[in-house]
């Protein structure tokens, strides 16, 4: 169900807002505007607001492909500002942000930092912000955060354009075919989200080495200790 929030905000706004779609996109298009929202957005998206707002905002208002280089380079920045941050005022982020998710992303970094990250966007069951701050904190590697965050971005977000635009088409012209194309969509976007990140879930045999190795130790000392035979 954490796919759901990707698409709730595009519904929403979509029904609410299309009246004033055009106006809003013509004056973001003229002049310096777009300059200022793009910090506006980057500056949101690393202080926790939900990106998932911000992204179904930005396909509904933009052109496809500027859609994809605004969200994909305001996230990616905003990822790496709060990874630094987290970086460097770890005790402070790991008092704040302890707890079992915090636990499960450790372990997870600690053996497949890329792929936890590509599920983390995919499925997105946290917030944005924390979990970068997190990523930081528990030192995960910065290149495979970023690729990981480009990965799950990138993919989240060329089919959230998708879902947008049969959304706004479905309101502009109501017909049976554009509704249950809208409906396509969004059970493809969460099918698709769904199971790349199940795949990328599953254990390799590095990780089931990890894990052999984290339960060794607690199995051994759990054994009772065996009796030795007594001399004659």
């Amino acid at each position: 169900f954490a796919s759901l929030s990707l698409l709730l905000p595009v519904l929403l706004m979509a029904l609410f807002g299309e009246a004033h779609a055009p106006e809003l996109r013509g004056w973001l298009l003229s002049g310096p505007h777009l300059g200022w929202i793009f910090a506006a957005y980057t500056l949101a998206s690393a202080t926790f607001v939900p990106i998932s707002v911000l992204l179904g905002a930005i396909c509904l208002l933009l052109p496809p492909l500027a859609a994809l280089a605004f969200a994909l380079c305001g996230a990616l920045l905003s990822a790496t500002l709060t990874h630094a941050i987290g970086q460097r005022f770890r005790p402070l982020t790991l008092r704040f942000l302890r707890g079992q998710r915090a636990r499960r992303l450790a372990r997870s970094a600690r053996v497949r930092a890329f792929r936890a990250t590509v599920i983390a966007r995919l499925l997105p069951a946290g917030n944005f912000t924390a979990s970068n701050l997190l990523a930081g904190a528990l030192g995960v590697p910065f290149w495979r955060f970023l690729l990981g965050n480009l990965a799950g971005l990138g993919v989240g977000t060329v089919l959230l354009l998708i879902f947008a635009k049969r959304v706004v088409r479905a309101i502009e012209q109501p017909s049976a075919s554009n509704i249950g194309l809208c409906c396509a969509a969004g059970v493809a976007m969460i099918a698709l989200c769904y199971g790349v990140a199940r795949s990328f879930a599953r254990p390799d045999a590095l990780e089931r080495r990890e894990a052999a190795k984290a339960t060794a130790p607690s199995t051994q000392a759990a054994r009772p200790p065996s009796a030795t035979p007594a001399n004659p």
